[in-house]
């Protein structure tokens, strides 16, 4: 990429997205580095041959049951071999490739490597890795694979409005009480599966705050992401207003690296003249990508805009659904065929707010009568 052209362009308009599209490479890289990370030292005793749920086991069932349906109903890697060793490397290797994606290093490559080893280890990984963050990183890692296409900020910017509104949507949809009658914060911070030091005193908040808190959200999660389709200045305020509510999010929760995920893409609002004043600083986070708008490779970035458009489409049916079920029979059997890859996803946690939070009580006893809890 010729960066004295570049450089023009990011300063003399507001709807370039090079340097955006560069920050995002670097931080998905980092976090699908925090994904491998994290379930590198827990991989063998969760899916190992003798974990908590074999993955070798599971293969082996769907095999059985599915035939050799079963490589496209269940894509992985692991189909050429299971082990504890092949586990281990397929982490080992997913973080290094995570960390070449984050230092700007061959990104393509190391966007597709870290792709195909993220489905890898979450097809055999259930139901250890079958939460909405991890499908989140598969459909924004995949998209990644489309660096440099025209169409890809219009692909971010609607799978980040996929990813509220839907989340806003369930809420309303469920009935749920506690959400309509604005009372679900009220037990959230008690009740969320991980919650931090700061969710205790969040808890303890009197409801005169946490009452418009919960008013506050369902207002963000339905209003803002509708302000990323709008001017430049719309598009600014919507993802202040997102980025806020993920930060609130984690700061009294422990979602994994799906708020900074989020965060990430809230970056697709913005555009490169937000960035310009810190160009000298950001010019090296460019990697290095071919220049789709090269008239000798039209084709492949057509190619590559057709398919962007063939994914929103879907996942704009996917949203349809939600309010219309079975809006349309004609992307049902499309719909079915790429869902293993969890390429298109729905979303929405908290649908239904827990108000109890259980916990296990450990009990010991010297004459099995008499039974005392451990404190």
């Amino acid at each position: 990429m010729n960066s004295f052209p570049a450089v023009r362009k990011i300063l003399g308009s507001g709807f370039s997205f090079e340097l955006t599209e560069a920050l995002f490479l670097r931080l998905l890289g980092l976090i699908y580095l925090a994904a491998f990370g994290s379930f590198l030292p827990q991989v063998t005793g969760l899916i190992g041959s003798q974990g908590i749920e074999p993955a070798g086991q599971l293969l082996s069932t769907f095999r059985t049951q599915l035939g050799y349906a079963a490589f496209l109903e269940a894509p992985t890697l692991f189909w050429f071999g299971i082990s504890d060793r092949a586990l281990f490397w397929c982490c080992a290797l997913g973080c290094v490739a995570g960390l070449l994606l984050g230092a700007g290093v061959l990104p393509r490559i190391s966007a597709l490597l870290c792709w195909i080893l993220y489905l890898s280890i979450t097809t055999v990984g259930q139901p250890f890795t079958g939460f909405q963050w991890d499908a989140l990183l598969l459909e924004a890692g995949f998209l990644a694979l489309f660096a440099g296409a025209r169409w890809l900020p219009r692909a971010y910017r609607f799978l980040l409005f996929r990813l509220m509104f839907e989340s806003g949507a369930v809420k309303l949809l469920s009935h749920d009480p506690n959400w309509r009658n604005f009372h679900a914060l009220r037990f959230h911070f008690m009740t969320q599966p991980l919650p931090n030091p700061i969710a205790y005193y969040a808890y303890r908040a009197p409801t005169w705050l946490l009452d418009p808190m919960t008013a506050s959200t369902l207002a963000i999660e339905l209003i803002a992401p509708f302000l990323l389709f709008g001017t430049r200045l719309l598009r600014h305020i919507g993802a202040v207003l997102l980025i806020v509510l993920q930060v609130v999010i984690l700061l009294t929760g422990n979602y994994a690296f799906f708020n900074l995920l989020a965060l990430a893409l809230c970056l697709w609002a913005l555009d490169d003249r937000t960035f310009a004043p810190l160009f000298p600083v950001l010019r090296w986070s460019w990697p290095k990508l071919p220049d789709f708008g090269k008239p000798t490779i039209f084709w492949l970035r057509t190619g590559a805009d057709t398919v962007l458009a063939v994914l929103m489409t879907l996942g704009m049916i996917q949203l349809v659904n939600m309010f219309v079920p079975r809006f349309t029979r004609l992307a049902e059997p499309i719909l079915a065929e790429i869902a293993p890859f969890e390429i298109v996803n729905t979303y929405g946690l908290f649908a239904v707010m827990t108000t109890t939070r259980p916990e296990i009580i450990i009990e010991g006893s010297n004459d099995q009568v008499n039974w005392l809890e451990y404190s």
